[in-house]
């Protein structure tokens, strides 16, 4: 869009590339009825949701109802992106829901 800098200039994104990354599979079948650290998610420049066939909730860097994001089942091609300079810290809750499951990329840097 231009005009977002100086005139004649516009504001462009450098690219961040992911060097590594990590894939969890998250068996929603067990109850985390309080927000469980995700310690293998980060650190991250970013996080996907790849797959949810249940319902949960993700809290990025504190686990407090102000950074809760309700996630609904995801079908193929469908994808979430998180684009979050530097994920610190990933929790989920959810209800046991039996032969559901999250699977969720962290991109690191």
């Amino acid at each position: 869009m231009p005009g977002l800098s100086s005139p004649g200039r516009l504001i462009r994104e450098l690219p961040r590339m992911a060097r590594d990354l990590t894939v969890a599979k998250i068996d929603l079948g067990v109850a985390r009825p309080n927000p469980v650290e995700l310690n293998e998610l980060s650190p991250a420049v970013s996080l996907t949701i790849f797959r949810l066939t249940g319902t949960m909730e993700l809290y990025l860097q504190r686990a407090d109802e102000k950074r809760k994001i309700t996630f609904e089942p995801i079908a193929y091609p469908q994808m979430f992106l998180i684009d979050w300079f530097r994920v610190e810290h990933v929790y989920v809750a959810n209800v046991a829901q039996p032969g559901k499951e999250a699977v969720i990329i962290a991109w690191k840097s």
